[in-house]
């Protein structure tokens, strides 16, 4: 499949400490398949809080996704359904090591677009920082 370029709306919605936050993202990006995996990328914005950011999501079937940020701030997350995998975030010249405990995927991808969905846990130093629930829609333009 073509790299082709397409409208993405992605709904994030973080809960921690019984305080839920929902932001959403409308950026153009693009989208291709290679072999068995699916590539979203798109360029970070000011409201997203990333602005010069650019963003890759790999999503393999309905049990891994990979999510890649570099710029200013950087994060490599691996998320495996149902498993504890480590990750990476650094902002502001600051590295972590994160915990990403996968609890669901649900990939609705195909060639012409499609959505993508993913809930997980992120902790520090075994402390719970929050549940994350992601909505990425592919529309072609």
């Amino acid at each position: 499949m073509k790299k082709k370029d397409v409208f993405i709306s992605i709904v994030g919605k973080q809960t921690a400490e019984n305080e839920s936050e929902t932001s959403e993202l409308y950026t153009n990006g693009t989208f291709y398949k290679d072999k068995d995996v699916y590539y979203i990328s798109y360029n970070e914005t000011q409201a997203s809080g990333f602005d010069g950011c650019r963003t890759v999501v790999k999503a393999t079937g309905e049990d891994k996704i990979i999510m890649m940020r570099s710029g200013p701030s950087q994060a490599h997350l691996v998320m495996e359904n149902q498993r504890r995998c480590i990750g990476e975030y650094g902002v502001d010249g600051r590295r972590f090591t994160i915990g990403v405990t996968t609890e669901e995927i649900q990939n609705k991808l195909d060639e012409s677009g499609g959505t993508l969905f993913f809930r997980y846990l992120l902790d520090l130093n075994a402390q719970s920082l929050s549940t994350n629930e992601v909505t990425i829609t592919v529309q072609g333009q």
